[in-house]
């Protein structure tokens, strides 16, 4: 778990090692990781409930590099594919539009802004609403 945390401190930097700990405990959770030749980064996810996951954080090692859209792809990839989800729901930070971007470039589809739904370093923060369903997950693979 330590390794986890010194390898993606960015993407962890606000969950702590008991909540870590509980989400790899927790079947409604997942802890995804990816090292290798197509992309590095880490998301972690939680089943909101039946076949409906909400995607806490994602990022990658380096920013810049395109491991976002195939991180992206490899959640997506892994969670109609193997665990049958119906949606993937996730939310973006008002100022980050790049990841804005590459969400809406992997098939997710702006549901709306939330006001003040984060907070950030003190401050509450506004985030978009996105989201992707099976339905268009499918459509993509064709």
């Amino acid at each position: 778990m330590d390794l986890l945390i010194r390898a993606h401190p960015q993407a962890l930097m606000d969950k702590g090692m008991a909540e870590l700990t509980a989400m790899l405990d927790d079947q409604d959770c997942l802890i995804l990781i990816a090292e290798g030749a197509d992309c590095n980064g880490i998301a972690t996810l939680r089943m909101l409930y039946d076949q409906v996951w909400y995607l806490d954080n994602l990022t990658v090692t380096e920013p810049g590099k395109g491991d976002g859209p195939r991180l992206i792809r490899a959640v997506t990839d892994l969670l109609f594919g193997s665990y049958n989800a119906h949606r993937i729901m996730c939310d973006v930070v008002f100022d980050n539009p790049v990841a804005l971007k590459t969400f809406l470039g992997a098939g997710f589809t702006h549901e709306g802004n939330m006001r003040q739904c984060w907070k950030r370093n003190g401050t509450w923060v506004d985030c978009d609403a996105l989201a992707m369903l099976a339905p268009e997950w499918r459509a993509l693979q064709a």
